[in-house]
């Protein structure tokens, strides 16, 4: 599994609501008619994002799929048939975004929706099996609440720590909390 997260920023003067009802007509409709090889996806409104501008204030979907090879058929789908128009009335009212592509470091990942994220990057001076071994001493099982990019297509940091803030790393390191609340029709 790995998941395509996009952040992206309503254009000014558009209203939130509008908005929302957009974006969540996009993902219902990408729910009805899935492309092969995708799993689901999940919509938050996002705040302390460092990477969405002077507020740290937007939105952050999480697109879940099944290898690297449905990310094809996931962005061909996004804008052609039956999703080409929810994605249209979406990305009209949209000023801007950035992704990157993440791997769930543990077998079983968990509570994708829970009301915090903790971004950071690996500290320098440290391997990564160092890395996670201080991780899970700190927390057992954290690996499932990790994930790793894979691949650098914006600023965000190298990990994100679901559902848990700065208090589960070790005391010199340095990361960036975003609080989000998840979308629902």
């Amino acid at each position: 599994m790995i998941a395509y997260v996009f952040w992206h920023v309503r254009r000014e003067g558009v209203d939130p609501g509008a908005y929302d009802q957009a974006l969540l007509g996009f993902h219902s409709a990408l729910a009805a008619s899935p492309p092969d090889g995708f799993l689901s996806s999940l919509t938050f409104h996002v705040q302390g994002a460092a990477w969405l501008g002077d507020t740290g204030d937007g939105y952050e979907d999480w697109y879940l799929v099944r290898a690297s090879s449905a990310l094809d058929r996931l962005n061909d789908a996004a804008v052609s048939g039956q999703l080409a128009a929810p994605h249209e009335a979406v990305a009209r009212l949209a000023s801007w975004g950035t992704a990157g592509l993440y791997k769930p470091v543990g077998w079983d990942p968990v509570d994708l929706d829970a009301p915090t994220t903790f971004w950071f990057d690996k500290p320098r001076g440290i391997t990564y099996q160092a890395m996670l071994s201080r991780l899970e001493a700190n927390e057992p099982g954290i690996d499932n609440r990790l994930w790793q990019r894979m691949m650098t297509l914006g600023p965000t940091p190298e990990f994100c720590l679901v559902g848990r803030g700065r208090d589960v790393l070790p005391y010199d390191w340095e990361g960036q909390l975003s609080v989000k609340r998840r979308l629902k029709a």
